[in-house]
């Protein structure tokens, strides 16, 4: 009996190793983030082992893309050097994506959101609405320079209301731009 698992097992163990170089299929059971790595369960050609994968193939660093896994999603890795490392060949679903390269700003991609160099500089800005707010703004400051550089307003008696008057009807029906408006931030894209 004994000598019918041990049978078994190395059958196992060299069909995985045929199947090393097409993939192994597997489940997701954990990822550390720090590491870079994720624990796989294998379930190809009836095998029942764990084994610790690369979330990238990069060599000597943390810099490139790397693809953070969803706990419990289907995934296929592949053995990258012959000798029992692992790294994920192929998604099922993913959690989160970062990439850094070089000097480059690192970027995040996570919940919906980009996060561009950690993002503590809060939104990206809407220029379109920026625009539209700094005109309103910039249209106002404009007539009240007008009257001010403008022909002489007569004051009806020393501080009367000659200038107020003059400067009141030159900015009538008009509002300073609102600049924090929600549109004016995209918080989907963080920087």
């Amino acid at each position: 009996m004994a000598e019918d698992r041990d049978i078994a097992e190395a059958h196992r163990k060299m069909a995985r190793m045929l199947a090393a170089a097409a993939g192994l299929s597997g489940t997701v059971s954990s990822v550390d983030e720090d590491a870079e790595t994720a624990e796989v369960r294998l379930t190809d050609m009836g095998a029942d082992d764990t084994v610790t994968v690369l979330l990238n193939a990069t060599k000597g660093g943390h810099k490139g893309v790397v693809i953070y896994p969803k706990v419990g999603s289907d995934v296929v890795v592949a053995n990258v050097d012959k000798g029992g490392v692992y790294v994920i060949a192929q998604h099922g679903e993913i959690d989160k994506v970062r990439v850094q390269m070089g000097d480059a700003p690192e970027v995040v991609v996570e919940d919906g959101q980009i996060v561009l160099n950690g993002g503590s500089n809060g939104g990206l800005v809407n220029i379109e609405e920026l625009q539209i707010q700094m005109r309103q703004t910039h249209d106002l400051l404009q007539a009240l320079i007008d009257v001010i550089n403008g022909p002489t307003v007569p004051e009806i008696v020393s501080g009367g209301p000659g200038i107020q008057s003059a400067m009141a009807s030159a900015i009538f029906g008009m509002n300073l731009g609102d600049l924090s408006t929600p549109e004016m931030e995209d918080e989907n894209v963080l920087h």
